[in-house]
């Protein structure tokens, strides 16, 4: 089935782009920082991050280095309801639509594929000035819905008479919505399996905000050089995130860095990953073992007498990612190849 038109654009993105644009930036502090972007992105190193997308769930995207996407509807408040035709049932249209919908124009992307629960996540985020039912009752229920085991009922996510009432009336919900979007009644498991996708955060981002002070802190002591530029920064780059809603696009580390430096601040040079110093270790050990195969090959003359010569060839492959590392031996028959190394 193909995807409709999100019901959340134009006047949306008019009002609700201020906070929309706060969280986006909060993300974007954390991908300058090699940071995952926790708990508001699925698991991962945060890499990527699109704005007003062509998703149900439009707001925002957020991508991982472990291909783990999180589709996010940004919200400053909102209140919970019963009815269907609400701004929560909206909220709800959304993520069926996103779980039982293919894209309109046929393209396939990363991130148009089966979602998982282990994988992916639904967000809605929001901030505390949100209804309790919302930012701590269904927040708690769908915790529990993702870690129930198997053949457990659904009911056993509602702890209590409150959460039970949140609970059925977000099936409820979800069912009408899943009827409009497949004329088909869901079953049990597909309910289940929406809601163990789906999750609450609270980001309180506005000026002055905890939110905000974290990404500015983050910004200060991890990305630039002097802290005095931390506003500028912090400013700089939701200036960037407003652009990248307004032109539907989308943002990674070498554009936001671009962006700052053309704006005047000075940055420190990107650490390395926690998974890239891991790759560089396995590399260097392979290398090692390489050097020592061939000393002990050329000691037991396999490769006929002669000095031994190590020479390292790297060839490019694409990209320095892809950069393969051959390693030669100079024997009396000329260059012989004893192994290569990369990429990973």
């Amino acid at each position: 089935m193909k995807k409709r038109k999100s019901s959340s654009g134009g006047a949306a993105l008019h009002l609700g782009s201020g906070y929309q644009a706060r969280v986006a930036g909060w993300l974007a502090a954390e991908i300058l920082s090699g940071g995952q972007g926790k708990p508001f992105s699925p698991g991962g190193v945060v890499a990527l991050l699109r704005g007003e997308t062509q998703e149900s769930v439009d707001d925002l995207l957020v991508g991982t280095t472990e291909n783990r996407y999180g589709f996010i509807q940004a919200k400053r408040a909102i209140d919970f309801s019963e009815k269907v035709d609400s701004d929560f049932g909206s909220v709800i249209d959304q993520m069926v639509r996103q779980v039982v919908e293919r894209p309109a124009d046929g393209v396939r992307r990363p991130w148009t594929r089966e979602l998982s629960p282990a994988n992916d996540r639904l967000l809605l985020i929001t901030s505390s000035r949100s209804s309790e039912k919302i930012k701590v009752l269904l927040k708690d229920v769908l915790v529990r819905a993702r870690s129930l085991a198997k053949g457990q009922p659904l009911s056993d996510a509602a702890a209590n008479e409150a959460e039970r009432t949140v609970l059925d009336a977000t099936i409820a919900t979800a069912m009408s919505y899943w009827n409009r979007a497949t004329g088909a009644e869901a079953t049990v498991q597909e309910i289940h399996n929406l809601l163990s996708l789906m999750s609450i955060q609270v980001l309180d981002v506005e000026a002055g905000e905890i939110g905000e002070r974290e990404a500015i802190r983050i910004l200060g002591t991890q990305v630039i050089v002097d802290r005095q530029q931390e506003g500028a920064a912090w400013s700089s780059v939701l200036k960037k995130c407003r652009t990248m809603m307004e032109s539907r696009s989308g943002l990674n580390a070498d554009e936001l860095r671009q962006h700052l430096e053309e704006d005047g601040i000075e940055l420190k040079s990107p650490e390395p990953s926690q998974r890239e110093l891991q790759r560089r270790q396995v590399i260097s050990e392979q290398i090692d073992k390489l050097i020592d195969e061939a000393r002990d090959a050329v000691q037991q003359q396999e490769f006929g007498k002669g000095e031994l010569l190590l020479q390292r060839i790297e060839r490019d492959h694409g990209s320095h990612l892809n950069t393969i590392q051959h390693f030669m031996v100079l024997t009396n028959y000329g260059y012989t190849e004893i192994g290569c190394v990369g990429p990973m």
